[in-house]
């Protein structure tokens, strides 16, 4: 008889190893079990086939019944364990109470983002079902100049950047006992690309929104250098109204949402959703459907601001500022129709038009004998056409303005979009005479490689650096940086927005070369240039000689 035990050892011994590897591998208390009793069973085994000391048992009959008994089981057992493993080849969690099926995973990717893993506006609408209350609001934050991200370390190690930020802010966000919780451990949900979204149970209470926004903007990284530039992260912030009812998430996202890209946020750059905002949105759109008949119909009019010489207070160049004069809405500023003309092909013959007529008003004022530059501003969009470099030619040698009097300013941004395309249309215009500005310089994404190896005639400090001068020596500091940086390569260096003497004197010593700003005058319309210019020169002609 204790031939028989002896043929159950690789029985018992195929059981211990295959249990011992599905306790291991799915950490399962009952596989474990039986990975303990095979293993007892094939020490006892062992000692009675092959020892004295449990040699009175090797012919009882009830021990080797019993032995046969749990063979039998354990033989049943390692075939439901052999379907098992075949289950786990194929990639199935295995465990008590815990097998989850194809439909269990696709509900949970019904419910999350694929991207960062956080619930999504499906999550959001299952949590609503029960969880409102009537002081609960919802608040979406949408990350700023994202796409430039994407387009400067490519979609792969963008996608990585995005997953990091919204686990740093879904971290940030626990703490916060008024954010309600959408899953166990996520108070953040992802609402598709590079928006987010929190519900928030508050007192109509400012301070508590500025809390928390103040507690997101400390939980993202900072700027990321790279290749010589800072890659920096910002965010906007929309609150909608009180959330009363499951129908009304959806209203609540759109409320949000709108207050995300209204125009007139604080300071603090977040807003609170009003019914003006969605006056504004109307407004938005007849904007829009207006301005394809701007040019057309002649809306459009040009003002211009002045540029002095720091170092003799020459007026030497004129930046062209365009204005639209709607029937309705009277003088609408560029911040507000802009972007619209380069959502559709309309930025164009805008562009177009401003630059026809700044040619133009420059030639008259040089047959005036006022020998001054004009400054263009260029949309993003117009640094990628080549035949605009055509059509600026033909504008030059249809007035018989030299090129060198032309000044182009373009955004950071526009190298960003298409580099190859922006940095041959620049040599081409460099290449005629035209002297090319990187406007708005510190806000964007420039890198030292760009100001190297670009045929630029200089760069211009943008506004809220000039502004923030006053507020410290670090800013001071910083458009110090700005200025030598320049210099060192031997760049122009343009400053906008100055108010007051201290500013221009700041910025004279620091190497400046020219400036603009209400300190000398504000947007005159262009035919107000000779005579502003004739008033300028002279206050400089009646001083007594020295």
């Amino acid at each position: 008889m204790t031939s028989i035990l002896t043929t159950t050892l690789p029985l018992f011994a195929l059981l211990f190893v295959a249990q011992t590897f599905l306790a291991i591998r799915f950490r399962t208390f009952i596989n474990g079990i039986y990975s303990l009793l095979n293993l007892t069973s094939l020490i006892a085994i062992g000692l009675i086939c092959f020892t004295d000391l449990l040699a009175e048992y090797s012919q009882n009959t009830l021990v080797l019944t019993a032995f046969g008994v749990w063979a039998g089981f354990q033989t049943f057992l390692l075939s439901k364990t052999f379907i098992q493993l075949v289950g786990a080849s194929n990639g199935s969690e295995i465990g008590v109470g815990h097998k989850p099926t194809q439909q269990a995973v696709m509900h949970h990717l019904a419910l999350h983002d694929a991207t960062t893993g956080l619930p999504n506006k499906h999550a959001l609408h299952k949590w609503s079902k029960n969880s409102p209350t009537s002081q609960q609001v919802l608040c979406v934050i949408k990350l700023s100049e994202f796409a430039h991200i994407n387009q400067t370390l490519g979609y792969q190690t963008a996608d990585l950047v995005l997953i990091q930020i919204a686990q740093r802010i879904n971290k940030a966000l626990q703490p916060i006992a008024a954010i309600e919780f959408i899953e166990s451990d996520k108070k953040l949900v992802a609402l598709g690309g590079v928006r987010f979204a929190f519900v928030l149970d508050t007192q109509d209470s400012t301070d508590q929104y500025q809390g928390v926004y103040q507690t997101i903007r400390t939980a993202l990284p900072d700027p990321i250098p790279y290749e010589s530039m800072m890659l920096s992260l910002s965010f906007e912030m929309g609150i909608s109204s009180k959330i009363t009812n499951a129908k009304q998430i959806d209203d609540c996202i759109q409320q949000a949402q709108t207050a995300v890209d209204y125009d007139g946020k604080n300071k603090e750059n977040f807003a609170i959703y009003s019914n003006d905002m969605d006056i504004f949105n109307q407004n938005q759109q007849k904007l829009l459907a207006d301005l394809s008949q701007a040019v057309k119909l002649q809306q459009l009019a040009l003002f211009s601001q002045p540029i002095i010489d720091l170092s003799n207070k020459q007026f030497i160049a004129a930046e062209s500022l365009i204005r639209w004069r709607h029937p309705d809405m009277g003088l609408i500023e560029p911040e507000r129709f802009i972007q619209l003309a380069e959502r559709t092909g309309v930025i164009y013959s805008i562009t177009q038009w401003v630059v026809k007529t700044s040619i133009a008003a420059c030639s008259q004022w040089h047959q005036q004998d006022l020998k001054v530059k004009i400054s263009i501003n260029l949309a993003s969009k117009d640094l990628l056409q080549h035949e605009f470099v055509d059509f600026i030619n033909e504008q030059l040698q249809k007035h018989n303005l030299a090129a060198h009097f032309v000044i182009l300013e373009i955004r950071e941004q526009a190298l960003m979009q298409e580099p190859a395309i922006a940095h041959s249309i620049i040599e081409r215009l460099a290449g005629i005479g035209i002297k090319v500005v990187i406007d708005d310089f510190g806000t964007g994404f420039s890198s030292l490689a760009h100001l190297r190896a670009l045929p630029l005639y200089g760069i211009k400090i943008d506004r809220q650096f000039i502004k923030l001068m006053s507020k410290g020596t670090k800013h001071k500091t910083l458009v110090n940086t700005m200025v030598d940086l320049s210099r060192n390569l031997h760049r122009k260096v343009f400053a906008e927005g100055l108010e007051d003497p201290e500013q221009e004197n700041v910025l004279k010593s620091m190497g400046c070369n020219f400036a603009q700003g209400f300190i000398y005058s504000r947007p005159l319309e262009i035919d107000g240039i000779s005579i502003w210019a004739k008033q300028w020169q002279a206050q400089f002609d009646n001083l007594p000689d020295e």
